[in-house]
């Protein structure tokens, strides 16, 4: 079917109409960028008034458009630009001994290339000198070890489960303690020389004890019976000599002794501590599996035993003992090497989970040839004189301040933490950052390799490896009880990044668990 003309309305543009307007519109524009030329009478021939409308138009060109450059990419929190020009004053913090302190936001409202307004939030920092550190000096801490003397000769030592007021003695197995438990450990000791005795008293506070008023008249009582004063001990915080008092070694269990059984399905790890051997019982599962020690799991009938690439020889033989002690009857026991004769091993995979990975960073290998060493720890602040940096015995997840900033050393990798009342201690990070920068490089000659450096943040998780190196770092008490969904990590080049910068875009400042380093909530404006 044909469909009919169109008609004419006689009033609307035809495309030679707006073609023509283009066409004068171009040449106003050439005239207006080109210089002026002589006037010439324009030519009023016919020929040129009956020019074919297709030639005419033809040649006719569109106005070109200005190119845009497609704007480079940048991850959240990165400098807020104005102008195409970083708003950048402040120096290095690795290349200047100047920290910074002292806030002052102000809000600028910046006009992009895209012609959109940004909110950006301008701080000035306040420069201070950092104090001098002698870093050799640090170096040489050694965390606390015992040494026995040989003076004084053991007579006794009892161990009395404290339970509703009442003291059971505990006659087997004294070198393992249960997590439920409230124990007192009565060591009595005489002079070789004098002949004197004395008597030391610890109460062992397990992790899942019930330790109420009863039980605190209780202990109380039995070290006045023996002439002493009572030391509390919480787990995984003993002291080398209460751990040497217990034959060199302590075995921590989950639940009630009363209940445990060789037949239930648990995972032990066993770390070497100078010359002391600590076997804690963890949760099964394939993140408590670290290439740095060596493991027990039992499986009814089956315990495996499994040594990570890094574990010691202690270490190995205590796997061993433990693995042997555990059996009964018809148990029978594997002993695996990781990556040798674990691969192939089906049954031992299924049992940990396939869901994530174990910490088994390439470096854990060097751990095994050279003399394991226990982690260590120094807290910093500043504003103290003469002692900005200052060592700490023992750290646990219980034991790290929140407003503190801390250096740690796992012997082939560093950290710098800042905890999460600490972020906006601006001194105090740099001095962190500094300091630790020089650790790495002293140490760096007696390493396989160059010991990284990293900084964590919390709120934050914890890497896997840095987790298994001690004892006693448990994501969630670190965390305030929430263990967020993210790991708040930076490279010692990221710090020093954020601590410079003085121009955030606010879009990077909504998330204050997330806050660039050097800024807290209260350096935040709220408009």
């Amino acid at each position: 079917m044909k469909h009919g003309r169109i008609p004419n309305t006689r009033n609307r543009a035809t495309v030679m109409d707006v073609a023509q307007a283009l066409s004068e519109a171009q040449q106003g524009n050439d005239c207006a960028l080109s210089p002026p030329a002589s006037r010439v009478p324009p030519l009023n021939s016919q020929a040129e008034k009956k020019k074919s409308s297709v030639e005419r138009y033809s040649t006719f060109t569109m106005p070109s458009l200005k190119e845009e450059k497609t704007p480079v990419s940048s991850p959240a929190g990165t400098l807020a630009k104005s102008s195409g020009e970083a708003l950048l004053n402040s120096k290095l913090v690795s290349e200047s001994p100047k920290g910074s302190l002292g806030v002052k936001p102000t809000i600028q409202r910046t006009a992009s290339s895209s012609s959109l307004v940004l909110d950006v939030v301008h701080i000035d920092h306040a420069n201070e000198t950092l104090p001098n550190v002698d870093v050799d000096a640090l170096l040489k801490f050694v965390p606390p070890t015992f040494g026995p003397d040989p003076k004084i000769h053991t007579i006794s030592v009892e161990i009395l489960s404290i339970n509703n007021g009442t003291a059971i003695p505990v006659l087997r197995d004294t070198h393992i303690f249960y997590d439920t438990e409230a124990l007192v450990i009565v060591h009595r000791v005489k002079a070789r020389d004098s002949g004197l005795v004395s008597t030391k008293v610890w109460c062992w506070h397990g992790k899942q004890c019930q330790f109420g008023e009863r039980e605190e008249k209780k202990a109380d009582e039995l070290a006045r019976r023996y002439g002493s004063t009572l030391e509390t001990v919480f787990q995984r915080r003993e002291p080398p000599e209460l751990v040497h008092v217990l034959g060199g070694k302590l075995a921590i269990r989950q639940g009630i002794r009363a209940r445990w059984s060789s037949e239930n399905t648990a995972m032990y790890v066993m770390r070497s501590s100078g010359e002391h051997i600590f076997i804690d019982e963890v949760d099964l599962n394939i993140r408590n599996l670290c290439s740095g020690y060596s493991y027990c799991v039992s499986i009814l009938d089956q315990i495996y035993v499994w040594h990570g690439c890094g574990s010691s020889p202690k270490e190995r033989n205590a796997a061993r003992d433990y693995a042997q002690a555990s059996a009964v009857n018809g148990t029978s026991i594997t002993e695996l090497r990781e990556g040798d004769n674990d691969v192939d091993d089906e049954m031992f995979w299924m049992v940990l989970g396939d869901s994530g990975d174990y910490a088994k960073a390439d470096y854990w290998k060097f751990r095994n040839a050279s003399a394991p060493s226990d982690p260590r720890c120094w807290i910093v602040d500043a504003t103290v004189e003469g002692d900005p940096i200052r060592a700490v015995a023992l750290i646990s997840a219980e034991t790290i301040l929140q407003q503190s900033v801390y250096i740690i050393d796992c012997s082939l990798e560093f950290f710098v933490l800042v905890g999460k009342n600490a972020r906006s201690k601006r001194i105090d990070i740099s001095l962190a950052i500094q300091t630790v920068m020089a650790m790495a490089k002293r140490v760096a000659i007696s390493k396989p390799f160059y010991p990284t450096v990293h900084v964590l943040v919390i709120p934050t998780q914890l890497p896997l490896d840095m987790r298994h190196a001690f004892r006693d770092l448990d994501e969630s008490q670190v965390n305030g009880g929430f263990i967020p969904d993210h790991m708040n990590i930076l490279s010692t080049t990221e710090a020093i990044e954020h601590l410079r910068t003085s121009s955030w875009e606010k879009a990077a400042l909504r998330d204050q668990n997330m806050l660039p380093l050097g800024l807290d909530a209260a350096t935040i404006p709220s408009s």
